[in-house]
């Protein structure tokens, strides 16, 4: 006899209320207490089994309170359960034969990701030290499993996309409210109670400042989906101006100059410049770079190892000490940075394997720009993503790893400049904005790997990505509509 799928319903809800049942007579008898937890973990399989969708909701929800924890040797976000049970539903679809298809062409963005990664897994054979490096990459798959390849399945249309905007942007703006309060009445709004507040939701101000200037772009682009005079446009008012006020408050220098910078960066895509921008970006970089690598002439800027400074509790000071090339967590940046170069020069190729910067970089450091905090205890590493990578996967792993969100932030312009949709315009506009500011972070800090930061690296080229295959759907439409 055949058995419907009501019947299985029926049964798979039956057991369930059987075991809840059970559940709440032993906690009561034997007083069990992590029992009562048992509920919330069949909710979860449920939701698993009827509609995953939710549980991706609940990833986003989860990233702006994450928490931090070193548990031995194992350092984990709380949010990065939820992205290993999507990389389980990545894998089931790949066996299942559902996730790529072998009949069509790949696209550019997915063709890059495979070339990253499959230049990650070389320089993990070749690594000096491959368990790290075997980490790296296992952490690389699941943020794109969970960012990547299983939203590009679930996100189908507009409403889906701004539901994750909702599930992130709720509950970071009440972090930030926890974090500003906090500063308020326990710092007096001091200089270096901007450092404390906005632990342990987030481990560090730098992080605390990225996350917010990183959203700023889709909050104020989320205004052109409701109408003036609306709740839900007066609510994103509320919420614009408390991140403002976060962003401020978190007394980052980055995040004050990508706050800045953000206007500027929207007028060179208004003005169809963004594109010279990024090459002449590049040029410049280049230049400046073998400028101070010819004759060694980075040594002009190595610091008197007694006046490298943090001036704790004084703004102003610590302001004239970044311009005057005093300030101690600038000059550490050239310590490792010339680490770094030398680490380069060495294995320019291959580099020494993810992951294994903190590792390596003592042996290749230069001790003319040693400062009194290169004992290096809380273990930061190059201070530079970009350096980081080169150093660790080589030119080639470099070139690779710029060129993927590069390649993405012109194709995201050019989509703007094409689009006639101003619901996509806005998203478009949102996810270039806050790649850029990633990009911007990650030439002083390497904050990818951080769930926070990399959620949206890797989900907001995917929206680009997104949009550019429903404009291409809907230009196929229009064309066979066409007489």
């Amino acid at each position: 006899m055949r058995i419907s799928a009501e019947w299985i319903k029926g049964l798979l809800l039956a057991g369930i209320s059987l075991v809840l049942i059970l559940n709440l007579f032993v906690w009561k008898k034997f007083h069990i207490d992590f029992l009562l937890a048992a509920p919330l973990g069949i909710l979860f399989v449920l939701l698993a089994i009827y509609n995953y969708r939710i549980i991706y909701y609940l990833l986003f929800l989860s990233i702006p309170g994450s928490l931090h924890l070193d548990i031995g040797s194992l350092a984990l976000d709380t949010s990065e359960p939820f992205m290993l049970f999507f990389l389980g539903i990545f894998i089931l679809n790949l066996f299942r034969g559902k996730q790529f298809s072998l009949s069509k062409p790949i696209p550019p963005f997915y063709l890059w990701i495979f070339l990253l990664l499959f230049w990650i897994v070389i320089t993990t054979i070749t690594s000096d030290y491959p368990a790290r490096s075997v980490k790296f990459l296992a952490a690389k798959i699941w943020y794109l499993s969970a960012f990547v390849f299983i939203p590009d399945k679930l996100i189908q249309n507009p409403k889906h996309i701004k539901t994750i905007f909702w599930c992130f942007l709720i509950p970071l703006v009440g972090f930030s409210i926890h974090a500003t309060l906090k500063h308020a009445f326990l710092y007096d709004l001091s200089f270096d109670g901007g450092f404390k507040a906005p632990y342990p939701f987030f481990t560090n101000h730098v992080i605390y400042g990225c996350l917010l200037t990183q959203f700023l772009p889709y909050t104020w682009n989320a205004f052109s989906w409701y109408s003036k005079g609306s709740i839900p446009y007066r609510v994103l008012q509320l919420f614009f101006v408390v991140l403002l006020i976060g962003t401020v408050l978190t007394y980052g220098r980055l995040a004050w100059v990508c706050a800045l910078a953000l206007p500027f960066i929207y007028l060179t895509i208004r003005y169809k410049l963004l594109d010279k921008l990024i090459f002449a970006g590049l040029i410049i970089a280049f230049f400046a770079v073998s400028y101070l690598v010819n004759n060694n002439n980075y040594y002009k800027f190595a610091p008197d190892f007694n006046s490298t400074i943090f001036h704790e509790g004084d703004f102003h000071d610590h302001l004239s000490a970044t311009f005057q090339g005093t300030d101690v967590s600038g000059m550490e940046r050239f310590y490792r940075w010339i680490a770094a170069k030398n680490m380069v020069v060495a294995k320019p190729l291959l580099g020494f394997g993810p992951n294994t910067f903190n590792l390596v970089y003592r042996n290749y450091a230069d001790d003319a720009f040693r400062t009194w905090v290169s004992e290096n205890e809380d273990q930061s590493t190059t201070h530079n993503y970009f350096l980081m990578t080169c150093s660790e996967q080589g030119f080639i792993g470099l070139f690779l790893f710029l060129g993927l969100p590069l390649f993405m932030v012109i194709k995201g312009f050019r989509l703007y400049h094409q689009s006639q949709n101003n619901f996509r315009k806005s998203i478009l506009l949102g996810a270039i904005l806050s790649l850029v500011v990633i990009l911007l972070h990650s030439l002083l800090n390497e904050l990818i790997e951080v769930d926070k930061v990399g959620s949206f690296f890797w989900f907001s080229m995917l929206l680009i990505y997104k949009i550019g295959q429903w404009e291409s759907e809907e230009s196929a439409s229009l064309g066979i509509l066409k007489p």
